[in-house]
């Protein structure tokens, strides 16, 4: 279960329509937006990798402007690979062998896929990192109170390297997502790689309508053991285009919520917001932002870290 020069368009995205961190108001008048539209979302109740034998039920949930509705036994379900990992028609997942396997649900001309990881055994890691740094991991990410944490109490990251893929909406703000990646890959030493395709796992750009003339950061799917598969950094059309000081500090900001750093800590980086619509941070990360992030990526996938730094894989 253990588990660079950065193009001109790469950003980061979580395109989820349930988990948002609303930040930014753009700094123009608010304008009417059309509806949101539909998405689905595969959830999984267990934080926990499957060993052959065990079962997982899977739920496929539609949203859309207005609310949700459970499509689980309305959707077609399949598997990547059967020899991995089967599925029902109501999405009872089975683990057959080991390896990954994506299960996908399509219902209503929508399709959303979960990953499926199957080993061998549930033998625990172990580890301790420094107990300052774990503290601003359970609060800003671990127990993070967001639904990009699909289970809270277990850390929440991407697997490595780090895929981007910018959205051709969101080259009217290219020079935003250039200065924003370079500036955390270079602070962190993250591996980032760009993709051409819009395939998971990626952090996606886009330009989209938000209601609330907001810039957001979203969560498409997580895998069970709550590793980011699909996250959208989204700028409203509203905005306009170009990359004045306003907009950069906006895309940066939104690119730290999709590594990871899910909260508003007032540490006075780039992250840290007094209340909604009033930023207080810096242009550029603060160490202890830098920090988190490059003792998050450390950690293996599926950790639950405890307040004096020790962390265990169950």
């Amino acid at each position: 279960m253990g588990r660079a020069r950065v193009g001109r368009a790469i950003l980061l995205a979580v395109l989820a329509p349930a988990l948002a961190w609303g930040c930014r108001r753009a700094p123009t008048s608010p304008t009417p937006s059309p509806p949101s539209p539909p998405t689905l979302r595969v959830l999984a109740p267990q934080a926990t990798i499957l060993v052959p034998g065990e079962s997982a039920q899977l739920q496929a949930m539609k949203y859309e402007s207005g609310g949700s509705a459970d499509r689980t036994t309305a959707a077609t379900w399949t598997s990547s690979d059967p020899l991995v990992a089967t599925v029902s028609p109501g999405g009872l997942v089975v683990a057959v062998a080991t390896g990954n396997a994506d299960v996908s649900a399509s219902v209503d001309g929508l399709t959303a896929a979960i990953g499926i990881r199957v080993t061998t055994s549930h033998a625990q890691l172990t580890g301790r990192i420094d107990p300052e740094v774990a503290a601003d991991i359970i609060a800003h990410n671990q127990n993070a109170g967001y639904l990009a944490n699909r289970y809270p109490g277990t850390i929440t990251r991407f697997d490595l390297p780090i895929r981007v893929y910018v959205d051709r909406s969101f080259l009217v703000f290219d020079p935003c997502a250039q200065h924003a990646a370079n500036t955390w890959q270079s602070l962190t030493h993250l591996p980032v790689s760009i993709i051409t395709e819009n395939v998971e796992p990626r952090i996606q750009m886009i330009v989209l309508p938000t209601d609330d003339n907001r810039a957001r950061t979203l969560t498409r799917s997580v895998n069970l053991d709550n590793s980011l598969r699909g996250v959208s950094v989204i700028m409203p059309t509203s905005w306009g285009h170009g990359c004045p000081d306003t907009y950069e500090n906006t895309v940066t900001h939104e690119f730290g919520h999709a590594l990871g750093i899910m909260g508003h800590p007032d540490w006075g980086g780039i992250m840290a917001y007094l209340q909604p619509g009033v930023y207080l941070g810096l242009r550029r990360p603060s160490e202890r932002e830098v920090r988190m992030l490059v003792e998050l990526y450390k950690l293996p996938l599926g950790a639950h870290l405890e307040p004096d730094g020790t962390w265990v894989v169950r």
